[in-house]
C-alpha cells in the first residue's frame, strides 16, 4: 500500500473516530435528555393526580390541560371500556394489556414510540396517560443527518489539510524513489533532489546520496583495481617473457652447429642461467607482494630500528667500498616486524648499489618524534624524472633508462617497499634528495 493511501485512511480513520466520540455522545445524550424531560413530566403529571378522590377525572382533566407536555389521558373502567378524557397527545382507542397497566402504574414504560403511565382506581378501573416520543426521535435523527453533514466537512477539510501539509513531502519521496529505482537499476549518477522540505526526508535523500557517493566511489575504485590489476598482469607477462625469449633463443642455438664452439656454448649457458636467475628473483618477489597482500600477521617485537639501519650503512659499504655513506641515527625501540623492516632497507640499499655510480654520495637518517619514526634514505644519484615523484610507485615501473633490466632488477623493488610500509600501518614517500638523487622516506607510527 502507498504511503500516501496509508496517511488518508489514517486521517479518515481520525475524522471517524473523532466526530462520533464526540458528535454521536452529543447526539445520544441530547436525545436521552429529551426523554428524560418527557418522564419527567409525565410522572409530575401523575403525581397532581389522586386516583382515589371524587375528584379523579376533573383532576385528569385539568391536569391534560395545565402539562407541559402534548399527552393523552383514558379512563379505562373495570369492563375494559375506553373513555378519553384528554387528546393532546397519541391516540388511545383500545385498552392496553392488564400486564401494561399493571407494569406502567408503579414507572413510566417505553411502549411503540410512546411513553405511558397509569393509575390504579378503587373501583378497579384505571386512568392511562400517554405521551409520544416522535418528537424527540425526530430532533435524533436530525442531529445525525447534522452529525453526518459535520464529519463530512470535518474529513473533507482535513484531507485537504494533510494534501496542503504533506503534497511537498510525498512529492520529495516519489523522486527520491525515482532515483534510487534508477540505481538500482545501474544509473549509479542519477541524482538525488537537494531540497525536499522536511526535516526526516532530507536526512534520507542526505543518506542515500552520501551511500551513492561510497558506492561510487567503491565502483571506481574497483575499476582502478581491475586496470591495475590488468596492467600488473600485463606487465608481468612482459617481464617473465623476455627471459624466456632469451633462454629459448640460446638453447636453440645450442642445439644447432654453432654449438661445437665450446666458447660459444659456455657463454650461452652462462646467459640462461642468468635469465634464469633473473627468473626466479622475479618469482620471489612476486610471492612476497601476494603475501604482505593476504595481510598475514605480522610477527611483532621490539626492535632497535637504528642498529637495522646502522648494519644497512655496513651492507652497502662493503658492497661499494668507494662510496661515502653518511648516517645520522637517533636510537629509536619499535614494537614492529624485523624481517619486514629488514627487507625494506635490503631493497633500498640494493637500488643505490645498482642504479647510483659509485662517485654519488649515500646517506640514511633515522628520526622519531612522539607519534612517528622516520627513516630516510639518500642517495646522490640522477634521481627521478621530473613527473615520477608525483606519480607514485606502480609496479614493474621503471623511472629512467639507467634502471633497466640488464642491473638485475625485477622491476618489482619499491611496489615491495610500499607493500612493506603498507603492512607496518606506515606510508613510503619519494622526494628530490638534499643529495640531488632520490630520497625515499619509511614513516611509521609508533
Amino acid at each position: 500500500m502507498r504511503l500516501a493511501v496509508k496517511v488518508y485512511l489514517a486521517t479518515s480513520l481520525v475524522a471517524t473516530l473523532g466526530t462520533f466520540a464526540v458528535g454521536g455522545s452529543a447526539t445520544y445524550l441530547a436525545f436521552e435528555q429529551e426523554r428524560t424531560a418527557l418522564t419527567d413530566a409525565i410522572n409530575l403529571d401523575a403525581s397532581e393526580i389522586d386516583p382515589n378522590s371524587i375528584d379523579a377525572l376533573s383532576d385528569a382533566i385539568a391536569v391534560g390541560i395545565a402539562s407541559d407536555v402534548p399527552i393523552s389521558i383514558a379512563y379505562i373502567d373495570p369492563s375494559g371500556l375506553v373513555s378519553l378524557i384528554h387528546n393532546d397527545g397519541p391516540n388511545i382507542v383500545a385498552k392496553p394489556s392488564e400486564q401494561t397497566l399493571s407494569a406502567a402504574s408503579t414507572k413510566v414504560l417505553e411502549l411503540k414510540g410512546n411513553l405511558v403511565r397509569s393509575l390504579e382506581m378503587d373501583n378497579g378501573g384505571y386512568l392511562f396517560m400517554k405521551a409520544s416520543l416522535k418528537p424527540a426521535q425526530s430532533h435524533l435523527e436530525r442531529n445525525v443527518w447534522n452529525l453526518l453533514a459535520i464529519y463530512l466537512g470535518v474529513l473533507a477539510s482535513m484531507f485537504l489539510l494533510v494534501w496542503l501539509t504533506l503534497r511537498r513531502d510525498l512529492r520529495s519521496i516519489r523522486r527520491i524513489n525515482a532515483a534510487a529505482t534508477l540505481i538500482a537499476e545501474g544509473e549509479i549518477d542519477a541524482k538525488l533532489p537537494n531540497k525536499t522540505g522536511n526535516s526526516e526526508i532530507e536526512q534520507l535523500s542526505r543518506s542515500l546520496a552520501r551511500m551513492v557517493g561510497r558506492l561510487q566511489e567503491a565502483l571506481e575504485s574497483e575499476r582502478q583495481s581491475k586496470k591495475a590489476i590488468e596492467t600488473f598482469i600485463g606487465d608481468a607477462s612482459h617481464e617473465l617473457r623476455t627471459p624466456l625469449t632469451v633462454i629459448r633463443g640460446y638453447s636453440e642455438l645450442l642445439s644447432s652447429a654453432e654449438s661445437k664452439d665450446e666458447a660459444f656454448a659456455k657463454n650461452a649457458l652462462a646467459k640462461i642461467v642468468t635469465e634464469v636467475d633473473r627468473m626466479n628473483r622475479l618469482v620471489e618477489d612476486l610471492l612476497l607482494l601476494a603475501r604482505m597482500g593476504q595481510q598475514q600477521k605480522l610477527d611483532l617485537e621490539p626492535v632497535e630500528v637504528h642498529n637495522l639501519a646502522l648494519e644497512a650503512v655496513e651492507s652497502l659499504n662493503i658492497l661499494d667500498p668507494k662510496r661515502r655513506v653518511d648516517h645520522t641515527l637517533e636510537q629509536v625501540t619499535l614494537h614492529t616486524d624485523r624481517d619486514l623492516l629488514v627487507q625494506f632497507l635490503n631493497n633500498a640499499i640494493s637500488n643505490i648499489h645498482r642504479y647510483v655510480p659509485l662517485k654519488a654520495k649515500a646517506s640514511i637518517t633515522l628520526s622519531a618524534t612522539k607519534k612517528f619514526v622516520t627513516l630516510a634514505i639518500e642517495d646522490g644519484g640522477p634521481g627521478l624524472p621530473a613527473g615520477a615523484y608525483k606519480a607514485g610507485i606502480r609496479s614493474f615501473e621503471r623511472f629512467d633508462a639507467s634502471r633497466s633490466r640488464e642491473s638485475g632488477g625485477s622491476g618489482l623493488g619499491m611496489s615491495i617497499m610500499a607493500g612493506i610500509a603498507q603492512a607496518l600501518g606506515g606510508e613510503v614517500r619519494l622526494s628530490k634528495s638534499t643529495l640531488g638523487g632520490l630520497c625515499v622516506t619509511l614513516k611509521l607510527p609508533r
